[in-house]
């Protein structure tokens, strides 16, 4: 990945500090980065499955939320929100349109 230098910026101990500009990651990247970089995070969320009793029709709806995007703290509200799965699709719908609009 380039970096382009911005400003270079020196202290008053005569220290030089260069400013860069990343490029924006690839969508390869951020899939990668997520997937092996955020395990922890992942591992959270299903214990919290685990623990909220969910029924099947819930965990349809998390799984349905999962592979539309919504992220692991949207994810994790759902989790906790003790809607019905009914409610729960609309929650779903609701973020998969907040996530298209950032």
């Amino acid at each position: 990945m380039e970096n382009k230098i911005d400003f270079v910026i020196t202290d008053e101990g005569g220290n030089t500090f260069t400013v860069e500009r990343q490029k924006k990651r690839s969508t390869a990247d951020a899939l990668i980065k997520k997937l092996f970089l955020s395990k922890k995070c992942n591992s959270d969320l299903v214990d919290k499955m685990a623990k909220n009793k969910l029924n099947a029709d819930q965990l349809k709806q998390i799984k349905n939320g999962y592979k539309n995007g919504l992220t692991d703290s949207q994810l994790e509200s759902l989790v906790n929100s003790d809607k019905s799965a009914v409610e729960m699709a609309e929650i779903v719908e609701i973020a998969m349109l907040i996530n298209s609009r950032e």
